[in-house]
């Protein structure tokens, strides 16, 4: 999601830079792009690759689609030092300053994949229909656009926007068709083997699909006003474009209503109101944390699963601990070994016997602050507070939740 302002400064980048390809002298003829385009967009493409790297493979492909696109353009025979001039030379030296730009991020990054797999499962035709239906029918115009303008003599070249919008089908409807052929395998389970690829693949082509929506259908139109007999055509073409926009304006009203309710217990945007209801205590700490404690001491509480109540008081305080949602964290560091280790000494820390067991893990991670609330509580049964007051003095306490000062 924090990429998607990036790849939208790519397209419109591209977009707006579309002259660099035409020669003035020449229109019917691509222009060799300067030096300074394949640094831009290399940049770009690092930018998208540090942020989330699919979307570098995905505009990477794009861009070789545009290029590609732009040399069929070029009036025959067909030649390879033009295929070359034209394609191969703008997309190797967007690669090489690509990775100039990535290799220092690169040095220390280690992606999750493991490998792509053949899809042994696929989506019914109907359900890609009721998500993409709706783009699939505008982006018919574009075929018919190009079969109504070979019926007219001396039609001049297709505009370079065109051959854009040309490549954005293309690859939207690219993006939908690979999951069905191949997923890259990560660490989601078997069931959900596709999930990830479906996600990061296909949310980019309803992006691609929307942004281009608007231009078919005036193309088209553009095509078809002068002529009183393709006015029927003309109607149908906007109300198919009128029924896709106005599904996605209503689509809000019925989402938010679908998980909110109606709306009639106004909620706030002050995004601790759970926290203050469902455990005040906590809510009292957090406060006292956030008004008391300068710089970033580590503060230890119970290690607890994805999309529960646990860390919140990390989560909310921004103070580091040893460990945060089990599965994220096993997610994104690439692996169990480290975050289920972490969980076991937090574990050996509240749990602890003698204040031996607890203090080497406490130093080890610098903890300064313990905390004993009802999630620590919840979570770890055999909590000594006896010996827990043997490696950490009580430092305050708001109702059921306690605080420790280790020392």
């Amino acid at each position: 999601m924090n990429d998607i302002p990036v790849v939208i400064f790519f397209l419109a980048s591209l977009f707006s830079l579309l002259s660099l390809f035409l020669d003035p002298k020449k229109p019917d003829k691509p222009k060799n792009p300067p030096l300074s385009f394949s640094l831009l967009f290399g940049f770009i493409l690092a930018i998208m690759y540090m942020t989330n790297a699919w979307d570098f493979a995905i505009y990477g492909l794009f861009f070789a689609i545009f290029l590609f696109f732009l040399f069929l353009r070029c009036p025959l025979p067909f030649s390879f030092s033009k295929l070359f001039r034209q394609v191969i030379l703008p997309g190797l030296t967007t690669l090489f300053f690509w990775l100039v730009f990535v290799t220092p991020f690169s040095l220390n990054f280690t992606p999750l994949g493991e490998g792509v797999k053949l899809s042994d499962t696929h989506t019914p035709f109907y359900q890609l229909f009721v998500l993409h239906g709706g783009f699939w029918l505008l982006c018919l115009n574009f075929p018919l656009f190009l079969f109504l303008r070979r019926q007219k003599k001396a039609s001049p070249p297709l505009a370079l926007s065109d051959y854009f919008v040309l490549s954005s089908i293309v690859l939207a409807t690219l993006l939908i068709i690979i999951p069905e052929l191949v997923y890259l395998k990560d660490i989601y389970i078997f069931e959900h083997r596709r999930a990830n690829t479906m996600f990061k693949l296909v949310y980019q082509s309803f992006l691609i699909y929307a942004l281009i929506s608007g231009y078919l259908v005036v193309r088209l139109n553009q095509a078809l006003k002068k002529e009183r007999k393709f006015l029927p055509l003309r109607l149908l073409v906007s109300s198919v474009f009128l029924l896709v926009f106005i599904g996605q304006l209503i689509y809000p009203f019925f989402a938010i209503k679908s998980y909110y309710g109606n709306l009639k217990n106004y909620q706030g945007l002050y995004g601790l109101n759970f926290l203050k209801q469902r455990y005040p205590d906590n809510y009292e700490l957090v406060n006292w944390f956030q008004k008391n404690i300068k710089g970033q001491p580590v503060i230890l509480e119970a290690a607890g699963d994805s999309y529960t109540d646990f860390n919140h008081i990390s989560a909310a305080t921004g103070l580091p601990t040893i460990e945060g949602w089990l599965v994220h964290e096993w997610l994104w560091r690439g692996g169990w070994d480290e975050p289920g280790a972490r969980s076991e000494e937090v574990r050996q820390i509240y749990e602890a016997k003698a204040p031996e067991e607890a203090r080497s893990i406490l130093q080890k991670y610098q903890v300064k602050y313990l905390i004993l609330g009802p999630k620590e509580r919840e979570k770890y049964e055999n909590i000594n507070e006896e010996v827990i007051e043997q490696f950490a003095a009580p430092l305050l306490s708001f109702g059921d939740t306690n605080v420790y000062q280790v020392f």
